[in-house]
């Protein structure tokens, strides 16, 4: 909670969780609802669009994602109004 509230994140903001089914999805969720804010599950099966298009419709600046999808998440980024990834497993970051 602590590192997402130094990223910048609020009560009721809507944060996409692009996360596998892992203990870092649990740790994430669990972290933005500690702040208010509201956690956007999406499928990691999703195609690259249907991720932008989710990511577009609630408006997030913020998204939360795996590292494992990182070529996924820079065409994403491209498609979004997204400023700042912060990066699962290893804690990587792609902002």
């Amino acid at each position: 909670a602590r590192t997402l509230e130094f990223l910048g994140v609020k009560e009721k903001d809507k944060i996409p969780l692009f996360v596998g089914n892992s203990i870092e999805y649990i740790v994430a969720l669990l972290g933005i609802q500690k702040l208010g804010a509201i956690a956007v599950p999406i499928n990691t099966f999703l195609k690259e669009d249907e991720v932008a298009f989710i990511v577009n419709d609630v408006e997030a600046t913020l998204m939360i994602a795996s590292s494992n999808l990182a070529n996924s998440i820079k065409n994403i980024r491209k498609k979004t109004n997204i400023k700042k990834i912060k990066g699962q497993n290893k804690s990587r970051n792609f902002s």
